[in-house]
């Protein structure tokens, strides 16, 4: 619970920082990224489904699977690594990498969340990407080669 509060609060204070947003993206879909992380932390995939856009991204077994093993993750985490939630341009668009990360360690990133909006004014997310510690190892080590 305290961990929850901590990580709630730290979220926000990245939220409130533009800075952070490294002048890309919009804002508005930045703080949507952020509640929909809260709301799969806490364990209220209901919820982070009102964030999506049901016709792009369906809310099944599957993606509340990748919610319930997103929100266990983070807490076996949140004591020893850092959230972060940046906005990522790519060719095509940009996106908010919602990430949890310890800096120190070999290989810092513990686990990861893409979410996508359709375009930079729509508020709903419709794509998702889920990365676990196990697949964040495998690309980390790949980057180094």
């Amino acid at each position: 619970m305290q961990n929850n509060y901590l990580l709630v609060m730290v979220l926000c204070l990245l939220a409130l920082q533009p800075a952070f947003a490294q002048n890309i993206g919009n804002l508005d879909q930045r703080e949507v990224a952020i509640n929909f992380m809260e709301y799969v932390q806490d364990g209220k995939p209901d919820k982070a489904a009102k964030l999506l856009d049901q016709n792009k991204v369906q809310y099944d077994d599957l993606l509340k699977s990748n919610m319930k093993g997103a929100a266990e993750s983070i807490r076996d985490v949140a004591e020893m690594t850092i959230p972060a939630v940046t906005a990522m341009k790519t060719d095509s668009t940009v996106f908010f990498r919602c990430r949890y990360y310890a800096p120190k360690d070999k290989f810092p990133d513990y686990y990861q969340v893409d979410i996508q909006f359709e375009d930079e004014k729509s508020l709903k997310i419709t794509k998702l990407v889920f990365y676990d510690r196990a697949t964040l190892v495998k690309m980390q080590i790949a980057q180094k080669e």
